[in-house]
């Protein structure tokens, strides 16, 4: 689900995915984005034929429990002035994964993500998935 937010100085984009695994599945998935803030700080990757460099950087909060990774992905085109900005909170329910997405195109929209992502987890929590 994807939500449209518009205030303050600019526009910012909320998304929620939530996907359900077997066994193990959701647990391993959020594990391995853990352990991928670890290992990967930067990569190359193309956004509709543009070339983007995209630093990753593990973020302090919000935790919400067993794993909950959170990150910032922070995405330039090379040689030219786009700039996004996206946080991102990942976690687990019993066989349940969900992943919180905040993009804000104004960067003092990202002080919003924690409090956005709370709601969304406590959501989540209430549909008896955790």
């Amino acid at each position: 689900m994807h939500t449209r937010i518009r205030g303050g100085s600019g526009a910012a984009l909320a998304s929620t995915r939530a996907a359900a695994y077997p066994r193990s599945g959701a647990a391993d998935h959020v594990a391995q984005v853990g352990e991928g803030l670890d290992k990967c700080s930067a990569f190359t990757t193309a956004l509709q034929g543009t070339t983007m460099n995209v630093q990753v950087i593990r973020l302090p909060t919000p935790r919400f429990g067993d794993g909950s990774p959170a990150l910032r992905l922070s995405a330039g085109r090379r040689g030219g002035p786009l700039h996004l900005q996206t946080d991102v909170v990942v976690l687990r329910g019993g066989d349940t994964m969900l992943q919180f997405q905040y993009t804000s195109m104004d960067p003092s929209g990202h002080e919003q993500f924690a409090s956005l992502a709370k709601l969304a987890v406590d959501k989540f929590r209430k549909s008896d998935q955790i």
